[in-house]
């Protein structure tokens, strides 16, 4: 599996249903700030697609982590607090 070339700024995926509505939430948000700019992945969810993070390449392994951390300062810009549920 080769990463392709992305067209799109931010990313939005799920991949249990119960997370489904936390990621609409989150690209109507995005998509209303950046429009255009968003890419919200609804088609793929179809159950078995997921590699675990363990057996990836070491190249995709840090394109996910790359892609965490622009993802958690993306959230932090935009003014949002990540905090530790107690």
């Amino acid at each position: 599996m080769s990463i392709k070339p992305h067209r799109y700024d931010i990313f939005i995926s799920y991949r249990t249903d119960e997370n489904r509505q936390k990621a609409e939430h989150l690209y109507t948000l995005l998509d209303r700030r950046f429009p255009g700019q968003v890419s919200y992945d609804k088609e793929s969810f179809a159950g078995g697609r997921c590699i675990p993070y363990s057996s990836l390449p070491d190249g995709e392994k840090e394109y996910n982590r790359q892609m965490a951390m622009d993802t958690i300062k993306l959230v932090k810009k935009l003014g949002f607090d990540i905090v530790k549920r107690t």
